[in-house]
């Protein structure tokens, strides 16, 4: 939990062998549990825009999507003359 009280479901992750089972469901269920024990009036988590079947999952546990980010990339130039 933070300094507001918001405390984090994430990351976790299910190795793909073991995908579609409800592995990360129960767990993301059992630390909402936690969370609940301990107090927490929000809880938070972050995934990929490209991640589906997380945010599926999220929006299956009750969670509402608040804020999305951009995130830029750029291959950095080998030549300091191309920098632009």
């Amino acid at each position: 939990m933070d300094n507001e009280g918001v405390g984090y479901t994430d990351p976790i992750g299910t190795h793909p062998r073991h995908r579609r089972l409800g592995l990360a469901k129960a767990v993301v269920a059992a630390g909402l549990v936690a969370l609940r024990e301990a107090g927490a009036p929000t809880a938070e988590l972050g995934t990929s825009s490209e991640n589906e079947p997380m945010q599926e999952m999220a929006r299956q546990l009750g969670y509402i999507c608040v804020a999305e980010r951009l995130w830029f990339s750029k291959a950095v130039p080998k030549s300091k003359d191309s920098v632009s």
